[in-house]
């Protein structure tokens, strides 16, 4: 099924979406309008799967951090300071 959308732009709007449907190569303006709005509804499906994640449980967190740690440790001399020089900031 398929759903009609009525949208009203100002002059200046539609303009450059004008501009825009015809630097990317496309046939009309309701063509770009759509593919664009396409897009958005990707982009907000895409990170409301991100944020539905979960965190990190608590005891991974500390294993991976003593983890690095016990690296740093048997790291050679050379090692640690090519990493300490990595995370200077600039001054």
């Amino acid at each position: 099924m398929r759903v009609r959308i009525n949208l009203s732009l100002s002059e200046a709007e539609y303009k450059q979406v004008e501009a825009l449907t015809r630097a990317g190569r496309y046939k009309t303006a309701c063509a770009f309008v759509r593919e664009l709005l396409l897009q958005a509804i990707r982009y907000a499906a895409r990170n409301a799967q991100e944020r539905a994640r979960q965190p990190t449980p608590i005891e991974e967190e500390i294993n991976t951090m003593f983890a690095e740690l016990m690296d740093w440790d048997t790291a050679e001399a050379s090692q640690q300071r090519a990493a300490i020089n990595a995370n200077e900031k600039p001054r």
